[in-house]
């Protein structure tokens, strides 16, 4: 249920927003693959700050959590909420990368090796798992900018939100830079963090809605 509802929330614009948006996206990667096909750590990077623009997104936008609100309070099914944030944002940049390595393979026949793919999969559960920790902490609502709005408005919330997204960011950096000069970090060490910010996510939501 959780899922399916998160999906609808997360593309309650119209087709062509949608479009719009995944065709720019997946330009921009693409885009960069074939000027720069080299600059692997570029391309990691933007992977991994896109995982966490979009999973805290998810979390925080106006709309979307006006609603949880209200489904939280009614039915207080607390893990299936953080478990369906998680997986939806994964999933999504997943989905993505996924266009972009087809779209590089027909244009030139190569593509990025299986481990880095797999890295890029590790670390983006690690920083899904740090955006878990950061709401518990950060979970205001986020107004978001709207061609309705003037452009004053749109400035102004534009700031906000870079502002309230700094922990985001810089955690693909602490952990992009941690993996690369201190520790490797491995898929037991990413779904170990997971769960355990499952856990301490779960139980600070348990606490303010029941």
């Amino acid at each position: 249920m959780y899922l399916m509802r998160n999906i609808k929330q997360f593309f309650d614009a119209t087709l062509k927003e949608i479009l719009a948006l995944v065709l720019g996206l997946a330009l921009i990667f693409l885009m960069l693959r074939l000027d720069l096909p080299d600059f692997n750590t570029g391309y990691m990077l933007g992977i991994l700050m896109l995982v966490t623009m979009v999973c805290r997104y998810n979390f925080v936008a106006e709309y979307i959590i006006k609603e949880d609100f209200i489904e939280l309070k009614k039915n207080k099914a607390t893990l299936k909420y953080i478990i369906s944030k998680n997986i939806i944002s994964l999933f999504l940049v997943v989905m993505l990368v996924f266009i972009v390595f087809l779209l590089e393979i027909i244009i030139t026949r190569s593509s990025l090796s299986y481990e880095f793919y797999f890295s890029s999969l590790v670390l983006a559960t690690f920083i899904i798992a740090f955006n878990n920790i950061i709401f518990m902490f950060s979970n205001k609502s986020v107004e978001l900018r709207s061609n309705e709005f003037e452009v004053s408005t749109n400035i102004q919330l534009g700031f906000k939100d870079l502002i309230s997204s700094l922990p985001s960011i810089f955690s693909v950096f602490i952990v992009f830079y941690f993996n690369q000069y201190v520790y490797t970090i491995n898929i037991y060490n990413a779904l170990m963090m997971q769960i355990m910010s499952i856990i301490l996510l779960n139980s600070t939501l348990k606490n303010k809605y029941t």
